[in-house]
């Protein structure tokens, strides 16, 4: 670091300065002190900064997460007909009023055949088109 050599020097500077008579001995004292202190308090920056860095990185983070979460709320609230504000569960809803229960508002089909379609299949309450082409099946 480059403070490092004249923080050196000014230790150096002091240490003379107390060699000599009282007045100077008390002088290099509260100088060695502010020199302390100096440090203390750049070094307390640094700290800080460190910190204030790590905590906006986790603010990014966080509301890159909820965005995405919020993208897949609506998605899937689209999918289902639900109000993607409250779904139907928020009486003063400005959406919906309260009433935005899932298959109250028209359904996205796209959205309903990316999300609940699979989930119909592995349940065995849709035929997939394989199984519907498979000879003995109708």
């Amino acid at each position: 670091m480059v403070e490092e050599p004249r923080s050196n020097l000014l230790e150096t500077l002091v240490d003379r300065m107390g060699a000599g008579d009282p007045e100077s001995r008390r002088r290099a004292q509260l100088f060695s002190a502010l020199i302390s202190r100096d440090r203390a308090e750049a070094r307390e920056k640094r700290v800080r900064r460190k910190r204030r860095q790590r905590v906006k990185q986790k603010i990014l983070q966080i509301q890159r997460e909820h965005r995405a979460l919020a993208e897949r709320n609506e998605a899937l609230a689209a999918a289902l007909g639900a109000c993607p504000n409250c779904w139907g569960e928020i009486a003063g809803c400005r959406t919906c009023r309260g009433r935005g229960t899932p298959g109250s508002m028209p359904l996205d089909e796209a959205a309903f055949t990316a999300f609940v379609t699979p989930v119909l299949k592995t349940l065995g309450l849709v035929q997939t088109e394989d199984s519907s082409s498979q000879p003995g099946k109708e």
